[in-house]
């Protein structure tokens, strides 16, 4: 039985509660039917209030307990889950329509779809730009063109292994946050409350997860500046370019002004991950194309009428970085408060442990692609010219999965955090679904396509013969590489940071050693086995892991087998936020046996609530005030005005504070409902030690007003 929103006369709500609470197991159901048949007769002074469901921890299935407000002002129909929907959904005809679904482009796929396509041209952009700045440079001469190559390989190998996961645990994070936050905002337009912002006119939110990142994009930016700046000699010696080389200055004098780039491009991946947690592709699209624009102007002005060579690419380069960055901070900031000095700790530890999992999986991929190159390398200059033009085409169409994998991560992450697992799972098989289709296509396309595509590289008859048998394992992997990208986004998506670091790890270690053993025995076939290998591992441990249901993934699948008790002993990232919203939002729940029919009870609300703002050091609208009246009650044997308090969520007990409290709202009701002082009785309930659904305090502080 579910009994979902009631509605009640105020000084008729805990007389009903402790009624039931009384009876024993035979009465409780006859009880609760005469409470329901009171309640279905009108009143025009009914409060809505919400009882829990009988499925939650009671000792009867027919029991129903009664419990404070929730401190957050949501009620506890929220909670509740709809049997009708968790029956549908394990029917067979669910199932039969999930499975028609998976030939239908629907409302979810579509939005994959319109994330996935904005940032496919997003990712897209950037080599492109690489093509033009390397086609002005050529023009310098080879020697500068080939410094140049080297100064970015360099560059972009610092850059990765910390932007990139940077960038996708911003979206993740910001993406659960934000699920987070539209939850709470419905909950308050709902009741009524007004946030800080709102209430000074500012409509921007404020996302922790957005200032976090950005502060630790500035420091980790600052700091790739400094290395690359003071190390450049360094780095150019262990990639092997002599001192008396042709290389040598024009790469030195490249990566040293390019090193200053580095802040605006990692704060602008961070930006973009903030967009990406919006599902807002097209921003960071506008921004990166704008940035590239101004970089070939700029090129083709810096490089040869100023006469600045590599030097004035290199500034181009920087300038357009900061543009690009501007204009996302600029669109960021006109939506949500950039910088706060409120950062918590444990979301830096969290970025930080996140963080350092896919730098570790990152560097399982770069190694993995330096043996296979190096190895090619072995096999002589036409081999290897023909290893590159498929690796770089198999780099390029990488993109569309990568921009897949992106969308799915958004959505995921965002239904997850909300425990709407329900459509994380659509999710999940839509994503699946597209990528799939993704992969074939492509493999299809290169079969057709490639002997005209590779004309565009060389016009080299041994290269390109050598080209069109590397076409084969490219071909083949296509559909295996988009599973393998959308399974990346897929654990991003439920921050399953931890298995997507050592599955990688595990397949780059099997590969490489594969890589060892077969280049040197079947040459390039060896090579592309070996990456072909290590795309497959990683999309079977994709499959393995989602279809084991370890992990967050358990609590995804759990309601699909009919396991509710898994879902009840789960705490979600959900909860925890909310636990975290609670300690922020005091609430005081007072009853009392005087009638409060004659009471000006606004009155007393307005005193009560903003006595506990004022003392507590909250703002006014976030304080709860609960106030029952004609709640039958005896204290000291008698029955003479008496009040009952519950002062929950005061972000933690202080002994001082709280006998000041007590001491406030004693006054309050004894001058409002001439409740003696010394006839009120008030608890403190410290958040943190509190269930998520019953407040059983584990300690607490008890003050009788004096």
């Amino acid at each position: 039985m579910h009994v979902r929103q009631i509605a009640i006369p105020s000084h008729h709500t805990l007389a009903i509660a402790t009624g039931m609470a009384a009876t024993s197991p035979p009465m409780r159901s006859v009880a609760v039917a005469a409470a329901a048949a009171l309640l279905l007769i009108p009143s025009p002074t009914l409060n809505r209030i919400s009882f829990p469901s009988s499925r939650r921890r009671c000792p009867s299935a027919s029991a129903l307990r009664w419990r404070p407000a929730r401190c957050r002002g949501k009620p506890a129909v929220t909670d509740v889950v709809d049997e009708e929907d968790e029956e549908r959904e394990t029917s067979p005809d669910a199932k039969l329509d999930d499975v028609r679904g998976w030939f239908v482009l629907d409302e979810i796929g579509m939005d994959i779809v319109s994330i996935a396509l904005p940032a496919a041209l997003a990712l897209a952009a950037d080599p492109i730009t690489a093509l033009i700045d390397t086609a002005f440079v050529g023009h310098i001469g080879s020697a500068q063109l080939a410094a140049v190559g080297v100064s970015l390989s360099i560059f972009n190998l610092v850059s990765k292994l910390l932007n990139v996961p940077l960038l996708n645990v911003t979206t993740s994070f910001v993406a659960e946050q934000q699920a987070l936050d539209a939850d709470y905002t419905s909950a308050a337009e709902r009741d009524g409350i007004s946030s800080p912002q709102e209430k000074s006119g500012d409509q921007r939110k404020f996302l922790p997860a957005v200032s976090t990142s950005l502060a630790l994009a500035a420091g980790i930016g600052l700091m790739e500046m400094m290395a690359l700046i003071l190390g450049s000699g360094t780095l150019i010696d262990i990639v092997g370019i002599p001192t008396d080389s042709p290389m040598r200055v024009p790469a030195e004098q490249f990566l040293t002004l390019r090193a200053y780039g580095a802040p605006p491009v990692i704060v602008a991946l961070a930006a973009q991950g903030a967009f990406r947690g919006f599902k807002d592709t097209r921003t960071p699209l506008f921004a990166v194309v704008a940035g590239n624009l101004v970089n070939a102007l700029l090129d083709a002005i810096f490089i040869f009428p100023l006469g600045l060579g590599v030097s004035g690419a290199a500034l181009a380069t920087v300038a357009s970085e900061y543009l690009t960055a501007f204009i996302l901070l600029w669109k960021l900031n006109s939506q949500i408060v950039l910088f706060s000095w409120n950062i918590v700790a444990g979301d830096i530890i969290r970025y930080l442990k996140s963080g350092a999992l896919l730098i570790a999986r990152t560097i399982a991929v770069v190694l993995t692609f330096t043996v296979s190159t190096s190895l090619a390398a072995r096999e002589g200059s036409v081999p290897m010219a023909g290893y590159e033009i498929c690796l770089q085409v198999w780099l390029t169409i990488s993109l569309l999965n990568d921009a897949l994998a992106l969308a799915g991560q958004a959505l995921l992450a965002s239904e997850y955090a909300k425990g709407n697992y329900k459509k994380a799972r659509i999710v999940l098989y839509r994503v699946l679904q597209i990528g799939g289709v993704t992969g074939v296509a492509l493999a299809t396309t290169l079969f057709l396509g490639f002997g005209y595509l590779s004309l565009l590289f060389t016009d080299d008859p041994a290269v390109l013969d050598v080209a069109q048998t590397g076409i084969w394992f490219v071909t083949i992997s296509q559909p295996i590489n988009a599973v393998a990208f959308v399974a990346d986004g897929l654990y991003y998506g439920v921050s399953d940071f931890a298995f997507a670091a050592y599955s990688t790890l595990f397949a780059g270690t099997v590969s490489s050693a594969v890589l060892l053993v077969a280049a040197p025995k079947f040459g390039l076939g060896g090579i592309w086995a070996g990456l072909t290998l290590f795309m497959s591992l990683r999309a079977i441990a994709g499959f393995w892991r989602i279809g084991s249901k370890g992990g967050p993934w358990k609590t995804i699948w759990s309601e699909t087998e009919g396991d509710r008790s898994s879902r009840r002993k789960t705490t979600t990232r959900l909860e925890r936020n909310r636990r975290r919203k609670r300690k922020k939002m005091p609430c005081l729940n007072v009853s009392t046996n005087v009638n409060l029919d004659g009471v000006d009870t606004s009155a007393v609300l307005a005193d009560a609530s903003k006595t506990v703002a004022d003392i507590i050091g909250k703002p006014e609208n976030y304080v709860m005030v609960v106030l029952k009246g004609s709640v039958p009650m005896a204290f000291g044997g008698t029955q003479d005005p008496a009040a009952y308090g519950e002062l929950v969520s005061i972000g933690g007990l202080n002994p001082d504070v709280n006998k000041k409290l007590s001491a406030a709202i004693a006054s309050i009701l004894e001058s409002k409902l001439s409740v003696p002082k010394k006839r009120f009785y008030l608890k403190f309930y410290d958040s943190k030690v509190c269930s998520s659904h019953f407040l059983l305090t584990v300690h607490s502080w008890v003050f009788f007003a004096m």
